[in-house]
């Protein structure tokens, strides 16, 4: 269900949005609702009636009912299914893809073990749960666009969207009427969410040529397979010069994230791009969680162990090439590669946080 509200989401470059006012609030008003494809993209979704409050909760009725007769219907086979099949019908959480992927995965002999009726059973109830999440996310998309116009990022407008809709199909999977108030308030926190985290991953996200691609893999290989290895051996091994090396190194640091251990489930992973300073007061919020979970656990560290994670992924400073880190600390690079290597293998190892830094 996922590929049905990002594929209506037409991936091309779009018009400046519309966003807070501003100075140029008005020439981006008229840009965005110039553009053909966000046009057209807004009246399609517009077509789409709301739902009143006793719609909305008979659809989520429905929605649980038919959650549970299929996840039901499908326990009594469930030895017949791979493990992560059976991990997604106990999921807390559970959702329409993971569940339907188990139906079409159960094998000939799980269905006839159901017979006739408990296969049309579990069929009927997967359609049915197919079709209350259809409706109600549909109602709900305009509100992701109202979300994705708080942002002034022309080049992204489309692209925020694609991460609100995700954000508004996790909202659905998770509602419980009995324990939240209106779906519209709820759903607007994740779509918020989504969308922020998807804004701060684009920012970050610089091109880099396929042929420096390449390179960078050879020499993380190197470095990982062979940390004492000289400057001049390691450019040898990429193909290339000790002054083009020292670029490479710096490609080599990514955006920095901070994936706790113990956070509710995946897609709860604290926003990415620590280092950069958003504009909301939730995104400050959630950057300043983040924050504060890097510094616990770089204080996990030996204390230069620590101050060349931060030299060489910039947290709370400037980034530093290796050489530069090397010059600082009067260290040669390759030790500097070598403690930069034990840091990371030790935050891994001390279930402080799950990775560090991904390219």
């Amino acid at each position: 269900m996922d590929a049905t509200y990002t594929s209506t989401v037409p991936t091309v470059e779009p018009a400046e949005p519309v966003g807070k006012p501003s100075e140029q609030s008005g020439s981006r008003a008229e840009k965005r609702s110039s553009d053909p494809v966000v046009s057209a993209y807004i009246r399609d979704i517009s077509r789409a009636t709301l739902l009143s409050a006793d719609e909305e909760l008979l659809l989520f009725s429905a929605l649980a009912e038919s959650r549970s007769i299929a996840v039901e219907t499908l326990f009594p086979v469930e030895h017949l299914l791979s493990e992560e099949d059976r991990k997604s019908l106990h999921a807390d959480t559970l959702r329409y893809e993971e569940v339907d992927a188990a139906w079409r995965h159960l094998p000939a002999t799980g269905r006839a073990a159901l017979g006739r009726e408990g296969s049309v059973r579990a069929q009927r109830a997967l359609t049915s749960w197919a079709a209350a999440r259809d409706r109600i996310v549909r109602a709900n998309l305009r509100l992701v666009v109202y979300v994705a116009k708080r942002y002034h990022d022309a080049d992204m407008f489309l692209d925020l969207i694609q991460e609100g809709n995700l954000g508004l199909i996790r909202a659905v999977d998770r509602y419980d009427p009995a324990r939240s108030a209106r779906f519209g308030p709820y759903a607007a926190m994740w779509i918020l969410q989504a969308v922020g985290r998807g804004r701060s991953k684009m920012k970050h996200a610089i091109h880099v040529p396929a042929y420096r691609r390449q390179q960078l893999r050879r020499y993380e290989n190197r470095c990982r397979t062979d940390a004492d290895s000289s400057s001049e051996e390691i450019a040898r091994a990429v193909g290339t010069s000790v002054d083009e090396l020292e670029r490479l190194e710096a490609l080599d640091v990514g955006p920095v994230s901070l994936d706790f251990l113990g956070a509710e489930e995946a897609d709860a992973q604290i926003v990415e791009g620590m280092t950069s300073l958003p504009g909301g007061p939730d995104e400050l919020a959630l950057a300043a969680e983040d924050r504060e979970g890097m510094r616990r656990a770089l204080d996990t560290l030996p204390e230069r162990e620590a101050r060349i994670l931060r030299w060489r992924y910039g947290v709370e400073t400037e980034v530093r090439t290796v050489r530069e880190i090397a010059t600082q600390l009067d260290l040669s690079c390759e030790r500097v590669r070598q403690l930069t290597q034990r840091a990371m293998a030790r935050l891994r190892e001390s279930e402080v946080a799950g990775q560090l830094a991904r390219a």
